[in-house]
């Protein structure tokens, strides 16, 4: 047996500052409103203890009603820079043929002239058709998370002085 892992890597631009995407991913209720891939998905559960050490547990449902979790631990929180955590899905009724192994996952929020630069990185598939088949997931999720970022900052943008 090979001990050959495989990475997915995704790359996205966003028009905002480091912090309200650092906050993005890090509150539960602004996770519940951006963590899925579609609008036509939901994110029900988001509990999240942003820390060294700090679990999480997040639940992705599908239009259908079948969810599936993704828990794990923050082993770095660098705001507004970093985070990187482990990362196993529960996926009971086995709807959505998520990996088995534990991954970690890595978040770098660079900033640029024109806003940051959100780089995922996640690690440790056994298989690369697996790591290929989720291959489409972030960057759905990334959709979902510029849409709200955007969002926020427009209706501050609109508020009176």
């Amino acid at each position: 047996m090979s001990d050959q892992t495989y990475a997915l890597r995704v790359e996205r631009v966003i028009g905002a500052a480091q912090e309200p995407l650092f906050d993005a991913w890090t509150t539960p209720s602004l996770l519940q409103q951006w963590l899925h891939p579609a609008e036509d998905w939901s994110t029900p559960v988001a509990d999240t203890d942003a820390r060294v050490g700090g679990r999480y547990r997040w639940g992705v449902r599908s239009p259908e009603g079948a969810t599936f979790y993704e828990v794990g631990e923050f082993l770095e929180v660098v705001r507004p820079e970093r985070l990187v955590y482990t990362c196993s899905f529960e996926d009971e009724a086995n709807a959505f043929d998520m990996p088995q192994e534990e991954h970690v996952v890595r978040v770098s929020f660079e900033r640029l002239a024109e806003g940051t630069r959100v780089v995922v990185v996640q690690e440790g598939y056994l298989k690369g058709d697996q790591r290929d088949a989720q291959a489409q997931g972030w960057p759905a999720f990334l959709d979902q998370l510029t849409k709200l970022v955007v969002a926020r900052l427009s209706a501050r943008r609109a508020e009176p002085v």
